[in-house]
């Protein structure tokens, strides 16, 4: 792998966790809120 596609990937791959965390947290957070509509 060059330089250049390692630091690509890397950035992919970050933004990927950034997304799957994101998506994560604004379940849980709808989750919360349901529950607390509910209540």
């Amino acid at each position: 792998m060059t330089i250049l596609n390692k630091s690509f990937y890397r950035k992919y791959k970050m933004d990927k966790l950034n997304k799957d965390y994101n998506e994560k947290l604004v379940l849980f957070n709808i989750q919360k809120n349901s529950k607390n509509f509910i209540e």
